[in-house]
């Protein structure tokens, strides 16, 4: 079985090369030629909720997408923290009966192994505010009131004003302390994730730290931040490798 993965795009309009980089993984014909081809969370850096106006800002990178569930892979795409709760969104703009569309991730199977996909955030140890605020904003409630009362440029500003918060902090987080700290709590959190889960292997995002860590039997493993790595995760027959991915 042949998996390819990628995660911590952050596509956005005037920031970053994140369209350039999803292209490029969706024409790489390692890719094209998977068994699954896995999204695995934050490719957009905002698509929060159902708003048609992020056909406009993203169209090239959904055709991307679309165009590559049409070439023969399965393809998930598993909500992450700057995007979910987009599901009929996704319904009338994505190749829906060629992507299946995943909340809270997924299992594979190969050669009697469990492969667990997961973004990321809901695993992480030592953040209980985050996992409040998680709860909070993924609820549905919280997404009536959005979808129905609240305008598109409400939430886009918001949203803007909280990604170039995060933006910063990433800036200071990029150093090789603050990395080698965030891959320690993230190895943490997958030991943990292990005690509790029958999976063999987790596979993560969100971190924006590449990994590949054995211990015990179990591997996890983790592309980082796509932008920066210029890399997507490759599995074949249950040996993963970080392939480079080729740039005009």
């Amino acid at each position: 079985m042949k998996i390819s993965v990628i995660s911590d795009v952050h596509v956005h309009p005037t920031r970053g090369n994140g369209e350039v980089i999803l292209k490029a993984f969706c024409e790489n014909k390692d890719v094209i030629n998977s068994d699954y081809v896995i999204f695995l969370g934050d490719i957009f850096d905002l698509l929060v909720f159902n708003f048609d106006e992020y056909i406009d800002i993203y169209k090239n990178s959904i055709e991307s997408i679309n165009e590559l569930s049409e070439k023969g892979p399965k393809v998930f795409f598993v909500e992450g923290n700057h995007d979910f709760s987009f599901y009929k969104f996704f319904n009338k703009y994505f190749n829906h009966l060629n992507i299946r569309y995943e909340k809270e991730g997924l299992e594979l199977r190969d050669s009697n192994k469990v492969i667990s996909f997961l973004h990321g955030d809901s695993v992480e140890v030592e953040n209980t505010s985050y996992k409040i605020y998680r709860k909070i904003i993924r609820s549905s409630f919280l997404k009536s009131f959005y979808d129905g009362l609240v305008s598109f440029n409400f939430v886009w500003d918001i949203g803007e004003r909280l990604l170039e918060k995060s933006f910063q902090r990433h800036l200071k987080y990029n150093k090789a302390q603050y990395k080698d700290k965030t891959r320690e709590k993230f190895r943490s959190s997958a030991r943990q994730f292990f005690k509790n889960s029958s999976s063999d292997i987790l596979v993560c995002g969100h971190s924006h730290v590449k990994d590949l860590y054995r211990f015990n039997q179990k591997l996890y493993l983790n592309n980082g931040f796509a932008q920066s790595e210029k890399t997507f995760l490759f599995i074949d027959n249950l040996e993963p490798e970080f392939i480079n991915l080729k740039l005009d």
